[in-house]
């Protein structure tokens, strides 16, 4: 009996390459796609802390001067390294528009006070979707306030 050495034909060597080809495809595949919700996720967080610190400012404001104007701001900001424009919208509430109130605002409604509302959004284009991250609060009028203050 002669001695056969058993070895990979070319067809075996064709299907195991084109194998391993498909497989190495779905894996970068799904790499890319975890990039770039990584990235989504990064704009979005970064917009948020936009937000928050926007918000923050505000607040101070009504804190420190007892009131804040009616108002409407826009301007351009980088979030990460896309191209997002930020709004911020100070206004009286309509309830009108709000199907359901805490408690707590329904009283000094109640008691003839404005509630004014202060909303920031920032917007940025990603994947060719818009995206928007929004933050919002409610606060007394300039009257409310020093009613408040004199109430302490």
């Amino acid at each position: 009996m002669p001695n056969r050495k058993r070895a990979f034909t070319l067809v075996e060597l064709i299907i195991a390459t084109s194998i391993l080809a498909i497989g190495i495809v779905f894996v970068s595949r799904s790499f890319l796609t975890m990039v770039g919700a990584l990235d989504t996720s990064s704009n979005k967080i970064k917009a948020v802390q936009f937000l928050e610190s926007k918000m923050g400012e505000v607040e101070q404001q009504v804190l420190e001067q007892q009131y804040i104007e009616q108002q409407q701001v826009q301007a351009d900001i980088m979030i990460g390294n896309r191209s997002a424009e930020w709004e911020l919208v100070v206004e009286p509430l309509d309830l009108e528009d709000e199907l359901t109130l805490q408690e707590e605002i329904e009283e000094q409604v109640q008691k003839g006070e404005t509630i004014n509302t202060a909303q920031i959004s920032v917007t940025w284009q990603e994947e060719n979707k818009q995206k928007e991250a929004v933050l919002a609060t409610y606060f007394l009028s300039n009257e409310s306030i020093q009613d408040l203050d004199t109430e302490f």
